[in-house]
């Protein structure tokens, strides 16, 4: 299966965006709707092998896809999501959005970092509520509105989800019965502009015919590492290790990635040497800001990974500083998905 690895009040292109004619006031109803139930609310879809929504997904960094989101299999009480873009895997493994690996089939709540976390509340209908959001606790609100989409407009929720202590929005997403699964999606990890994460709705089917990659993340490293503002820079002694060792499993790939942040000019670099090898691999990857900013970069070492990596991190910059560094084992099975009825154990649908 999949499994992720992982950083004003509204944010622009958050609920005015995902919204097509606003019909979320109280008392209004969908009662009359295909797919809503008489008392106007919509209950967990069921999916299948093959079901498939095409996305087009934008990040602050950068990066940009155009890619489907792919039920692969069912674990259990789980669906199983991956893309056919497995660079797409790869980045979100760090964002955690789209989020891909188990899904609940009774709830749709995703796992991150082995916590399961909630986007929906089901029945879906006009309503508020709270709910432990990883680290934090989260307040939600989901109204009833008509939603855009390539192929028009079509009924659901917006829902959007607060941080309960600071109010700041973390993301606001559209779903609808019709569509089964996110007609939009934004997510910002601390609740200010820029918007971290965006994804629209391109468009959806089923019984897809594909080879999809089934990645498995093994964490070695997800923490902060030593940071320091200059001038002066003081040393603190509650900095964190800047040291750490793990393991790539034999037939796996590296990945490793980090986000920095400076207020000013700054020197950061990440070093990893491998323990042994043929021969034993030694890389570094510097970021020097210029100015005040963020930055995010990730890197996949695909030969000869396997073994023990040391990792040596730190940074400092003007003003302030900020270094996040996680690592990886990865190991890709491909999954063939033939279209026509999909094909499910008894009971699990």
């Amino acid at each position: 299966m999949v499994l992720s690895g992982c950083a004003d009040n509204e944010p622009a292109g958050g609920a005015a965006s995902a919204r097509g004619t606003d019909a979320s006031a109280p008392g209004t109803s969908a009662a009359s709707i295909p797919g809503f139930a008489a008392d106007g609310s919509a209950t967990a879809p069921k999916w299948k092998v093959g079901d498939w929504w095409q996305y087009q997904i934008t990040y602050s960094s950068g990066e940009a896809f155009d890619a489907r989101i792919v039920v692969a299999g069912m674990d259990g009480s789980n669906y199983v999501l991956t893309s056919d873009s497995r660079p797409l895997v790869l980045r979100a493994a760090f964002s955690h959005y789209p989020t891909f690996g188990p899904v609940a089939k009774s709830t749709l709540n995703h796992m991150i970092h082995g916590v399961e976390v909630p986007f929906f509340k089901f029945p879906m209908k006009n309503q508020t509520w709270t709910a432990q959001y990883r680290d934090f606790n989260a307040a939600y609100e989901s109204s009833f509105a008509m939603l855009p989409t390539p192929k028009g407009e079509v009924p659901g929720f917006l829902t959007t989800m607060r941080n309960a202590v600071d109010q700041k929005v973390r993301f606001v997403h559209g779903w609808s019965p019709v569509t089964r699964y996110f007609t939009s999606f934004t997510w910002d990890f601390d609740g200010t502009a820029p918007i971290d994460v965006d994804f629209k709705l391109k468009d959806w089917g089923s019984n897809l015919t594909a080879s999809v990659p089934v990645v498995e993340f093994k964490e070695g490293v997800h923490r902060a590492f030593p940071a320091f503002a200059v001038p002066p820079a003081t040393p603190s002694t509650t900095a964190p290790e800047p040291r750490a060792t793990f393991t790539v499993q034999a037939g796996g790939t590296l990945l490793v990635g980090f986000f920095g942040g400076a207020g000013g000019q700054g020197d950061f670099e990440i070093d990893l040497a491998q323990s042994a090898g043929t021969p034993p691999q030694a890389l570094t990857y510097p970021w020097r800001p210029s100015a005040a900013g963020s930055h995010f970069e990730h890197h996949e070492v695909a030969t000869g990974a396997a073994g023990e990596w040391n990792l040596v991190a730190a940074g400092a910059a003007q003003a302030s500083a900020f270094l996040f560094v996680e690592a990886y084992g990865v190991t890709t099975k491909t999954t063939e998905l033939v279209g026509g009825p999909a094909v499910s154990p008894a009971g699990d649908l």
